[in-house]
């Protein structure tokens, strides 16, 4: 049990340490990660619809990415925290949930304003809005699948101490 507690306290760290990571690009080179995948698809768009104009469609699809991976980030973050609550304090249900929440929103805040600092990047209070959404849906998650284990000893993933 010692190691799993261990094990969710490396990974939150871990996860907090790739989105300080994210957060420390520069604007250039924080575009450069996302647009390769952003023209593949927009041409790829653009072929199957015979018609459209590519760097519009790259636009918006940028932009989605970007959000996504936002929204992605701070729900396994989110996952992740729940996770080490739980093991560290047994904390369940609607405590754990704002718990998790608060801490992600604490994080996301000064992801933002770490961001203020970085070249050609600007604190967005949207992208703290989109984080916030991503770990209270990672929270919500986590406490979906500890109510259905509970519901299911028989199975053997739900058996585990992680959940």
């Amino acid at each position: 049990m010692k190691k799993i507690k261990v094990i969710s306290c490396i990974l939150t760290v871990a996860l907090m340490a790739l989105i300080f990571f994210f957060s420390s690009q520069t604007a250039e080179v924080s575009s450069k990660t996302s647009s390769g995948l952003t023209q593949k698809i927009a041409e790829f768009i653009v072929r199957i619809m015979k018609s459209g104009d590519a760097d519009e469609i790259r636009h918006t699809i940028h932009n989605l990415i970007r959000k996504t991976a936002h929204f992605t980030l701070f729900f396994m973050l989110s996952v992740s925290v729940a996770n080490t609550v739980f093991q560290l304090f047994g904390t369940e249900k609607l405590r754990l949930f704002i718990y998790t929440s608060v801490f992600c929103l604490v994080y996301a805040i000064t992801d933002e304003i770490h961001q203020i600092f970085v070249p050609g990047r600007a604190g967005m209070v949207r992208d703290v809005i989109i984080d916030l959404f991503g770990a209270m849906i990672g929270a919500g998650v986590f406490l979906l699948i500890r109510y259905l284990c509970k519901r299911r000893k028989e199975n053997d993933f739900c058996n585990s101490s992680v959940f």
